[in-house]
């Protein structure tokens, strides 16, 4: 079920801090920003920014993906917001999330926590299986 987003209104929030929510599939990025709860103020993704079906090659790619953490931490300025937590499903050490976080750094906005919630094997790898014979 989809949430709805509601009118952002910095004067009534209960929490002073936001949390950033980062999702990356194979062609797109998508941010949402959302308070303590769960409630959604603002949500963008990089199809946003390219519309067109003729600039899907540029959805995916760093330089998108900076202008993409440009634009929330504009919004984020805009509404006199000044610390924010990022919450991804991917490793740091992926371009994609580094520019991000420099998007936003960049529009002066303070990263105050990091939740990693990457998927990681818990019981090893499998080995192979023994041919019959």
């Amino acid at each position: 079920m989809k949430k709805k987003i509601l009118a952002f209104d910095p004067k009534k929030l209960k929490y002073k801090r936001l949390f950033c929510r980062i999702k990356k599939s194979h062609s797109n990025l998508f941010i949402t920003i959302t308070d303590f709860k769960g409630n959604v103020f603002y949500s963008m993704t990089t199809g946003k920014m390219y519309p067109t079906r003729k600039n899907m090659r540029f959805k995916c790619n760093t330089t998108s993906s900076t202008l993409l953490g440009k634009e929330v931490g504009s919004f984020l300025r805009r509404n006199n917001v000044k610390e924010i937590d990022i919450i991804f499903k991917y490793p740091l050490k992926d371009s994609f999330i580094k520019n991000i976080v420099k998007g936003i750094v960049s529009s002066q906005i303070e990263i105050v926590n990091f939740f990693d919630f990457t998927i990681r094997a818990h019981n090893g790898c499998k080995t192979k299986k023994c041919k019959r014979k």
